[in-house]
């Protein structure tokens, strides 16, 4: 079925059943979606079976977090500040 819709759509690739789902997932978390409202709107039960198709970072969410380190960077560059330690 997978296969006959891809090629209709004129796909590139066949996707599968799993590749969709991991991607609608991927993108509700990317929008900002909670685990609790994922598993509403796609029926699963538990926080770890919606994991199984986080376990890639996005491409969008690898930018995102080099942006917040980035900035994070910027930030503290102005400051100085000397730890000591004791023992």
């Amino acid at each position: 079925m997978m296969k006959k819709i891809s090629d209709q759509a004129g796909l590139s690739r066949v996707y599968t059943n799993h590749c969709i789902r991991s991607k609608t997932v991927t993108n509700l978390i990317d929008n900002g979606h909670t685990m609790e409202e994922i598993k509403a709107v796609k029926g699963h039960r538990s926080n770890d079976s919606v994991s199984r198709y986080t376990k890639r970072i996005s491409e969008k969410r690898k930018i995102n977090v080099s942006h917040s380190l980035t900035a994070g960077l910027h930030q503290d560059s102005t400051k100085t500040e000397v730890f000591t330690v004791s023992h």
